[in-house]
């Protein structure tokens, strides 16, 4: 597909509720996708707060798709709201819960926190890679959820240990990926539980040199719907994530390759692709800050599926101009993708531009 999108215009409000004295929310990791992430949630010790957040969109352009051999363009112009989310905080001294109150409920987590230990149970955010809403991995916010489940959350219970300024670790146990048809299904977070095994999550956390900072993840689960199957039928994935902060620039990456396994006792495996295969996501960035704006650039690439090659393996590059002003941020981000594999008739290239501007503003 080859999508060409002349004007996109999002407009965000994010509000805090009580305690108007707190810090401002940073925009720092708001990405250029049209789904944008909601700003994280203030903590505050005996208090209850709420971030409202909800946005306006405005986008068009052309879609190119192929039938019959002959290439074909389909204007669009629509107005569009990706999100609807109220997410709220209640804390004191020892114990805090996060909770989303919009009707998707995607997330609820209750901690309990002792000096260097911090347990936390309900619907967690899987501790897997830097991000702290959307992961990155493929160049932007993957929305389509082609390498992972764009918000990606689990019933289940995870535990922060700081070994000292520079290192810590989460440690969680989840129930896991869901299953369509045998195969793991990585396009929505689960919400329920296929077997009696459960997924093991590990990341740890550190801080080697003065702004630099990195973490290493590593997940094991076991998808499989039948018992007999626990260890045949299962994913590996490990991911690494680094940061260096140089005066006003700024570098990021990382990378994740995921193993999964899936059985063939009893199938006809010449009739088959091959029953192991690999995932692959990876982003570069560099930003530099300006007295008045962040110039912004990034590429990054996925293989959702190693045993065939198709429009969903692609390549990206973006590059962006974020411009604060008081309370408000503008965004204009250029963005291309480039697939690595062909179109059937009747189906998009995977070929698109886009343009977007936002504006962003907290009251």
């Amino acid at each position: 597909m080859k999508k060409i999108v002349f004007f996109t215009a999002s407009l965000v409000l994010s509000m805090v509720c009580l305690f108007p004295e707190g810090e401002a929310v940073s925009f720092d990791e708001i990405d250029e996708a049209e789904e944008v992430e909601a700003p994280a949630p203030l903590i505050r010790a005996g208090g209850l707060n709420f971030n409202l957040y909800t946005d306006f969109t405005l986008y068009g352009g052309l879609n190119e798709t192929i039938n019959a051999g002959e290439k074909e363009w389909e204007p669009f112009l629509e107005f569009g709201q990706n999100h609807f989310n109220v997410m709220g905080m209640v804390s004191n001294d020892q114990f805090s819960a996060v909770f989303d109150i919009s009707t998707a409920s995607r997330f609820l987590e209750f901690t309990l926190d002792r000096e260097n230990t911090a347990v936390t149970l309900g619907r967690i955010f899987i501790p897997f890679g830097s991000a702290d809403y959307h992961h990155i991995y493929g160049g932007h916010p993957d929305e389509g959820s082609l390498f992972l489940p764009f918000f990606w959350t689990d019933y289940g219970v995870k535990v922060n240990q700081i070994i000292n300024d520079s290192l810590n670790f989460d440690f969680g146990i989840t129930n896991g990926f869901r299953t369509y048809a045998g195969a793991p299904v990585f396009t929505s977070s689960p919400t329920d539980e296929n077997n009696l095994m459960k997924a093991l999550n590990l990341r740890v956390n550190f801080s080697p040199a003065l702004n630099t900072t990195g973490s290493f993840s590593l997940m094991f689960d076991s998808f499989s719907d039948d018992d007999a199957y626990l260890w045949e039928d299962s994913i590996l994935m490990y991911g690494v994530d680094l940061s260096q902060r140089l005066g006003a620039l700024t570098l990021k990456g990382g990378a994740a390759l995921g193993e999964v396994r899936i059985h063939s006792e009893g199938l006809d495996e010449s009739l088959l692709l091959p029953l192991t295969y690999y995932r692959i996501g990876w982003y570069a960035e560099a930003s530099y800050r300006f007295d008045a704006f962040t110039l912004r650039l990034r590429t990054g690439g996925v293989d959702p599926d190693s045993r065939q090659l198709d429009q969903d393996d692609a390549l990206n590059f973006n590059t962006g101009i974020i411009v604060p002003f008081g309370p408000m941020e503008w965004q204009t981000v250029y963005l291309i993708n480039y697939p690595l594999g062909g179109a059937v008739s009747g189906t998009s290239t995977g070929l698109y531009h886009q343009v977007l501007t936002k504006f962003l503003i907290r009251l």
